[in-house]
């Protein structure tokens, strides 16, 4: 498992994660099923200083980002205003 993570870790340095979510499950015996609370953290860094942030993305990463309503009014680049159209 440690060979698996070591080898994603060194692919994703490049890349930036712009949110991480978080489900917590509970079972509930009487009703014999589970229910999720889930969680979304936006953790894109803002610039500070002289330290700034290049990153790169995939087209394939927006496309999924939009089918599955992630907000990118919640991430600010700078104003940045991406043109995703299709």
């Amino acid at each position: 498992m440690e060979k698996r993570y070591l080898h994603q870790v060194k692919g994703m340095k490049d890349f930036l994660t712009l949110q991480i979510g978080i489900s917590a499950f509970h079972f509930t015996e009487d009703a014999n099923t589970y229910e999720a609370s889930t969680y979304c953290f936006y953790v894109f860094p803002q610039s500070c200083g002289i330290a700034d942030w290049e990153f790169l993305c995939m087209t394939s990463s927006f496309e999924f980002l939009c089918r599955y309503g992630f907000d990118f009014n919640k991430v600010s680049v700078c104003n940045l205003v991406l043109p995703l159209t299709k």
